[in-house]
């Protein structure tokens, strides 16, 4: 049997807001075509377009690679979306929604008979990331291999290396050496009931600096 999966309507019943991530509205443009489009970011070149399990093309793909901590398995080859590459493995997020949120560190001291603060910018803090999606197992299956491969990162305890066109921006940057690493804070599998073959997941991470530390004893 064949399931017709609106993800838009899955994701306002999982996280409790709606998106059109999974149905984009492009105005025509005149000479706007597939040939035509820019298909890769300018900072590192990561795609703005790949392929899911299923053959359909989506917007904004999200690359992780990552340490693996066990010898490439029989078992392992066959995790969605996942290659090995010597001690790395590389894993395309399935279905990702992405938002980035940046913050600084400013001291506001109040002035004395007189309105307003005089502000004192201490740094920027990490960068936010947080990604929703799903995990869509093949036919009516439950998606126990990309459940077990997000599982795995979490439980990795080091950080990782993220790629897509919106991170490299903000982290592919002189002053911060060039880091595109990230460390996962959070992972969340929501509820999504009356389909087993759909998983929603949340992570949350932040932007992790390379520094270099000097011994001034």
């Amino acid at each position: 049997m064949a399931y017709q999966l609106d993800l838009g309507a899955l994701y306002e019943q999982a996280f409790g807001q709606p998106t059109d991530a999974f149905n984009p509205k492009y105005t025509a443009i005149n000479g706007d075509t597939s040939l035509s489009r820019v298909n890769t970011g300018i900072v590192a070149s990561s795609p703005y377009y790949a392929v899911d399990v299923n053959g359909r093309e989506y917007f904004m793909p999200v690359t992780f690679t990552y340490p693996d901590p066990t010898p490439v398995s029989a078992q392992d080859e066959g995790l969605i979306g996942s290659s090995s590459t010597g001690v790395l493995k590389t894993w395309n997020l399935p279905y990702p929604v992405i938002t980035l949120k940046g913050d600084k560190t400013i001291i506001k001291t109040p002035l004395t008979e007189r309105a307003g603060t005089a502000k004192e910018l201490i740094n920027d803090k990490d960068w936010e990331i947080t990604i929703r999606g799903f995990l869509v197992g093949v036919g009516n299956n439950f998606p126990e291999a990309d459940f077990t491969t997000l599982c795995r990162l979490k439980e990795q305890n080091v950080a990782i290396q993220i790629a897509c066109p919106m991170t490299d921006v903000i982290l592919l940057r002189p002053g911060r050496s060039g880091s595109d690493y990230v460390v996962i804070e959070t992972l969340e599998f929501p509820e999504l009931k009356g389909i087993k073959h759909v998983k929603p997941y949340e992570m949350k991470l932040v932007s992790d600096s390379i520094f270099n530390l000097i011994d001034v004893s």
